[in-house]
């Protein structure tokens, strides 16, 4: 967990140069979020690999943000957003 905050509040935008190693590059919307895809492609940031399968990926990157929502001793109290939006009409990629 401590390392998906640390991709979302610091290095996930930044882009990558001499001064910022660490710079992911991601794009963001207008209103600062990330595409969970885009997330998903950073395993060395997350600090596993996620599932091949799209959905099977989203399910364990929601399954760790609603663990650490929890407020027992043991877990990591953080506030993690997330953001589904479908545009009906189109096809889906």
């Amino acid at each position: 967990m401590r390392q998906l905050v640390q991709l979302l509040a610091k290095n996930g935008c930044v882009i990558r140069s001499d001064d910022r190693p660490y710079g992911l590059g991601l794009r963001q919307d207008a209103g600062g979020w990330f595409k969970i895809d885009d997330i998903l492609g950073c395993p060395a940031a997350l600090g596993w690999t996620p599932d091949t399968d799209r959905n099977k990926a989203t399910a364990e990157l929601l399954s760790l943000v609603a663990w650490c929502a929890g407020r027992t001793p043991a877990h990591i109290e953080r506030t993690i957003e997330i953001s589904i939006e479908v545009c009906l009409g189109g096809p889906r990629d």
